[in-house]
């Protein structure tokens, strides 16, 4: 049967299986993606038990009155402290729940002038200099409906001052819900690619034990897993993903400068360490940075965001020796063997 079908043929229909497959692959990706963002999702029912209340008054410096919508209000951002008050006008009697998202505010909720609710975000369980950014889920006292909420805040860190987030109320599973379909595409994208990256990972150590070789794979898993991990802890909904929210907000800022090492590492490897001195620079800078930015926050020095700006210049010399080695290589016609990795990463950048 072999040789009836021939080397050359069975390299061809090997091809063709491999690109078939590949492209299966993408449009299964592609499907996902159209389901999740364009067609009405089927949990919809929960959410007809959910509303956000974006209508609020405050009162501003000179002690008037004014309304302002949430999230985000231009109005109230510097202020360290700052106290919004709503109708609540014929409210179903299955909403229990208020969902606050908390920039790393002290709240305090009073319904009709009743405390109910006090968090204390200097008791959040937070590591370092950084603020602890997390929703709140309030449980209401019954017969909530034709009462005013009032929300007191008070920033812990002058950067926090005045960023009110979304407020929402509902059932407790439609507020969840609801956060969750607001972040869906951000979250599923995370999950997905790390999977792709763990998947990635565990192939390369196979590899190495079998070739007892560098496996550029393994770097390329190594960058894969750190980007889905940087856009997981940067998605609003992590808290559903890893319950210590201050953990993982303070992940999002110690990825960055491994993102620079990985894709370092990954392209010194593919590049045939032609370019040595250049991602070695980056690396060592890389490795002082992480080094010097954890020290600086857990001793209360500088928070991570007020350090990442270091982070992301390093990011950005990344890209560009990325870049500038690639295009030479193609001018110079000097290595080949990776031009559908380069065509990838010169789209990514």
């Amino acid at each position: 049967m072999a040789r009836v079908i021939g080397a050359d043929n069975k390299r061809l229909i090997h091809r063709i299986i491999a690109i078939s497959t590949s492209f299966l692959l993408a449009l299964l990706f592609v499907f996902l993606l159209w389901g999740e963002a364009v067609k009405a999702p089927n949990y919809e029912p929960y959410l007809n038990s959910v509303k956000a209340l974006t209508d609020w008054t405050t009162v501003d410096e000179n002690g008037e009155v004014v309304p302002i919508t949430l999230p985000d209000s231009p109005v109230l951002v510097g202020r360290d402290n700052v106290t919004i008050s709503t109708n609540i006008v014929g409210l179903p009697r299955e909403y229990n729940t208020l969902a606050i998202w908390s920039k790393g505010q002290s709240i305090k909720l009073y319904v009709s002038d009743e405390l109910v609710y006090v968090y204390n975000a200097n008791n959040a369980d937070h590591f370092g200099a950084d603020s602890t950014y997390i929703y709140l889920f309030v449980p209401l006292p019954e017969n909530v409906s034709d009462s005013v909420l009032k929300i007191e805040y008070d920033a812990v860190l002058e950067r926090d001052a005045g960023k009110i987030g979304d407020i929402y109320i509902g059932t407790m599973a439609a507020c969840l819900v609801r956060i969750v379909q607001q972040n869906q595409l951000e979250l599923s994208m995370g999950l997905f690619v790390l999977l792709v990256g763990f998947i990635e990972l565990i192939l390369s150590v196979v590899l190495h034990f079998i070739t007892k070789r560098d496996v550029s794979l393994y770097y390329l898993a190594c960058s894969v897993i750190v980007l889905s991990f940087w856009v997981i802890s940067n998605c609003r909904a992590r808290q559903f993903v890893f319950p210590n929210a201050s953990i993982i907000r303070n992940c999002a800022f110690l990825v960055l400068p491994l993102i620079s090492i990985c894709f370092c590492l990954y392209m010194d490897v593919i590049q045939k360490r032609r370019y040595h001195i250049f991602y070695g620079i980056i690396e060592v800078l890389s490795l002082i940075n992480l080094i010097v930015i954890t020290v600086l926050n857990y001793t209360n020095i500088a928070a991570f965001s007020d350090t990442r700006m270091v982070s992301l210049i390093l990011i950005s010399m990344t890209l560009i020796v990325v870049v500038a080695t690639i295009l030479y290589d193609r001018i110079k016609h000097k290595d080949r063997s990776y031009i559908l990795v380069s065509i990838g990463l010169l789209s990514l950048a």
